[in-house]
């Protein structure tokens, strides 16, 4: 990918619809997204392009963000790395769910891994409490120690 990511935070759903539209007309770029940043009210505006077309159309951006006071940070980067084009592909945002990314992640690293089958059932983690590591002990990582079942086993072993 040797596109450029151009990216606009400001404050306000509006102001971000009106930023996009002028970054649109002023150079030949494309809008990625607009994404919901966490707290504030915040939004991130993306768009890729040639270098130039970007920083044109970052600039133009920025100055309709602070004729409207709403303007938070920008960031140009010139020419992306192979791994950042997940997230534009994706349409990830910072409001995303853990799990959502990591099966993302976990997903990409599986198609650069040999795909290797568990055969034996005692690979996988069956168990919810990481003292004992018994399927039946109802206590969860984070718990108090007290609740696990081998509790007073475990204690008397240290």
């Amino acid at each position: 990918m040797n596109q450029a990511l151009g990216m606009i935070e400001v404050t306000g759903f509006g102001c971000a619809v009106n930023v996009s539209d002028v970054m649109v007309k002023t150079a030949n770029v494309t809008i990625v997204g607009i994404e919901r940043a966490k707290g504030s009210g915040w939004l991130t505006i993306k768009v890729l392009g040639d270098v130039g077309a970007v920083d044109a159309a970052v600039e133009s951006g920025c100055a309709a963000a602070k004729k409207d006071q709403k303007y938070v940070a920008s960031k140009i980067i010139p020419r992306l790395g192979t791994g950042l084009d997940i997230w534009l592909k994706k349409g990830l945002d910072a409001s995303t769910e853990k799990e959502q990314i990591t099966s993302l992640v976990s997903k990409e690293e599986d198609l650069e891994i040999d795909n290797k089958s568990i055969t034996n059932k005692d690979e996988i983690e069956d168990y919810t409490c990481n003292l004992c590591k018994d399927s039946t002990c109802q206590r969860t990582k984070g718990e108090p120690r007290k609740e696990c079942l081998h509790y007073e086993e475990l204690r008397e072993e240290k």
